[in-house]
């Protein structure tokens, strides 16, 4: 009789964890009413991606963004969300709305994954491993709350990928397996840094088939690179020429010291530390009554949380890319699945399955509950700030910039949501946005000087250089409308904003 982890552990978890999820999903509705102007938040570049799409099409010019610098949309970032999120798009007409949509499906579809792909574990275990998954702080925090829809696109397809791999671990390789190449192919385009944390896992899947099912592996990834080289091939080709080939290598986080970001750097190396040490734990427990293809298939993923735990996967080309919190999230994914899957111990068995070990469990999950919700805020809804923001925009003449000094000092305002704000619902252009990667070097040291540097100019020097850049209009807050003011500049002034033409 294997000693499995007992059915009845998980019901408290299941419903604290469910409900958690179901009240942070009902709050982010709040996004079809409320554009996203807080600075914690990606979800406003994804809102203006996908209206790009819809109006200019793939890697063509777009003119709202960095204008003159020809910004090509996904020549620097994987396109596959916005092309699934389209024709919701087209069908609903509003960008928010969509997005809203398309938010809820992944989680429906994420379910229906679960459910459906794990069968060697109980019911369950199976919805508490989806809520595990999707209802942890960190994927409400980071992807949820940030707004990260092409992260979350890819953490779903990275989760039906993980069902097709337990499914075939006992399984030999039929015609079915054929799916696993569009869904791998829909996951390189969807998000490069979750493809990349998990790929170490269709390694382990290699090892452990036959040298003929190795084949079939290996032509699958083959075909998924050719299939997706339309996107992969311009993306690197134009890294030689661009400053994404200097991008962020965002591991280094671990091992620097950022005082100006003391919590987010300190978070981020306690919960590495936590979920690849827990990784590594319960694949001891896992793989000790086990045959030897279970080792291989989860050695090269328990390996990867080895070098996170350590810290050397900053010396790891590619790997140094993804951001820690997308490290988090894949270990999250198997550490789950290992606990719930594990045959323990007689001892440990019966310790988690008493009433102590169910409380226990049941106040852990209520902890992490509360910490969630104290850390990550709920939704914000538009504020005065923001209301005089955009009611100064329909002033705007030419190309326009937000120049404030500090990120988040102005209520919770976000310059580059403003400069997603003004193309979809005013039909704006700007010299700045959200993505430059794909400029050169020297274009963009021009628009950071000013962008970024503003504040040790004078009222005259900041015309000049705005107009050297081609820009109309300016907005300001506060202390630099009083600048501006003194100068006899100002066109549209509220309470705390200002327009100015140069």
């Amino acid at each position: 009789m294997k000693a499995e982890l007992r059915d009845k552990v998980l019901v408290i978890p299941i419903m604290l964890l469910f409900v958690y999820l179901l009240f942070r999903l009902v709050d982010t509705s709040a996004m079809i009413n409320n554009f996203p102007f807080d600075y914690a938040n990606d979800l406003s570049a994804h809102l203006a991606k996908l209206f790009f799409l819809n109006e200019y099409g793939v890697h063509e010019v777009v003119p709202y963004w960095y204008n003159g610098f020809s910004y090509n949309l996904f020549q620097s970032y994987p396109p596959g969300y916005y092309y699934a999120a389209l024709p919701l798009y087209k069908i609903l007409g509003n960008v928010q709305l969509a997005t809203y949509v398309f938010l809820l499906l992944i989680y429906i579809f994420g379910f229906v994954a679960v459910y459906f792909l794990m069968r060697d574990i109980s019911k369950i275990k199976r919805i508490a491993l989806y809520l595990f998954f999707f209802a942890n702080p960190i994927a409400i925090g980071y992807l949820l709350r940030l707004g990260k829809l092409p992260e979350i696109t890819g953490w779903l397809l990275n989760l039906i990928i993980f069902g097709i791999l337990i499914y075939y671990k006992d399984r030999p390789l039929d015609r079915r397996f054929l799916f696993f190449i569009p869904v791998y192919s829909a996951s390189l385009l969807s998000n490069v840094s979750s493809f990349i944390v998990m790929s170490p896992l269709i390694l382990g899947f290699f090892l452990m088939k036959s040298k003929k099912e190795k084949i079939y592996i290996a032509l699958s990834a083959v075909a998924t690179l050719v299939i997706t080289s339309f996107w992969w091939i311009p993306f690197y080709l134009s890294s030689f020429k661009s400053s994404l080939g200097s991008e962020a290598k965002y591991t280094y986080w671990l091992i620097e010291n950022a005082p100006n970001t003391f919590f987010t750097f300190t978070m981020d190396k306690l919960t590495t530390f936590v979920t690849s040490s827990l990784l590594i734990i319960l694949f001891y427990f896992y793989i000790r009554n086990k045959p030897k293809k279970e080792l291989l298939l989860f050695l090269p993923i328990v390996i990867e949380a080895f070098l996170i735990l350590t810290r050397i996967i900053v010396y790891f080309p590619v790997y140094n890319r993804p951001p820690p919190d997308t490290f988090n999230i894949g270990f999250i994914l198997i550490a789950s699945y290992l606990f719930l899957a594990t045959d323990y111990p007689e001892r440990i068995r019966k310790m988690m399955s008493s009433s102590l070990g169910i409380v226990s469990f049941s106040v852990i999950i209520l902890l992490v509950t509360f910490t969630s919700l104290e850390i990550t805020p709920t939704y914000p809804r538009l504020g005065s700030i923001e209301r005089e923001t955009i009611g100064l925009l329909p002033f705007v003449e030419g190309n326009f910039i937000v120049l404030e000094d500090n990120v988040g000092t102005y209520g919770s305002s976000y310059s580059r949501a403003y400069y997603s704000y003004a193309p979809i619902y005013y039909n704006i252009t700007t010299i700045s946005g959200w993505i430059d990667q794909m400029l050169l070097e020297k274009d963009a040291e021009q628009i950071n000087k000013l962008l970024n540097g503003y504040t040790e100019m004078s009222s005259e020097e900041i015309l000049e250089r705005a107009r050297n850049l081609h820009v109309g209009s300016i907005i300001l807050y506060d202390e630099d409308c009083a600048r501006m003011e003194e100068a006899s500049l100002i066109v549209k002034k509220t309470e705390h904003v200002c327009l100015i033409y140069t």
